[in-house]
């Protein structure tokens, strides 16, 4: 299944594997040939699957849909990570990733809103489907001036 996570990434990835109880092998894919993009190392995604439990303060990562930043794109990104949480200590979950399933529920056009309801109300333990995000990505994520709950 090709899912468009963002602009100019195109990445492959199995929803099975989210129902399956084990983490799949990431796939990395170029891009079109049909991308205005010019660097062959930008035209990389990786997509893996996170398992974390809620600890005392609950996950411990910040959300934010992507339109009210500076990269203008929608989507669901982590915006903060809270030292020592359950989303920091796994070490795999950085600014600007992008959460594309919960639970095996897919957040690709999802509201704000109902992606954390569905985070808050998914048990104590979730099975996250993320997009690794550049650099890029990760500074118009870090210096975006909405607030996230």
């Amino acid at each position: 299944m090709l899912k468009k996570v963002q602009s100019g990434c195109v990445c492959v990835f199995s929803p099975l594997s989210l129902a399956s109880g084990s983490s799949p092998a990431p796939y990395d894919f170029p891009t079109p040939a049909s991308s205005n993009r010019s660097s062959a190392t930008d035209d990389f995604c990786y997509v893996f699957v996170v398992e974390l439990e809620k600890g005392p303060i609950g996950l411990g990562m910040g959300l934010i849909d992507g339109l009210h930043t500076p990269l203008s794109s929608p989507g669901i990104y982590i915006r903060t990570l809270i030292q020592d949480s359950p989303a920091a200590t796994d070490g795999r979950l950085s600014i600007g990733d992008r959460i594309l399933a919960v639970n095996g529920t897919s957040l690709v056009g999802s509201h704000y809103q109902s992606a954390v309801d569905l985070i808050r109300s998914g048990g104590k333990k979730l099975r996250f489907l993320v997009a690794k995000s550049d650099l890029e990505v990760a500074k118009k994520i870090s210096y975006s001036s909405s607030p996230s709950p």
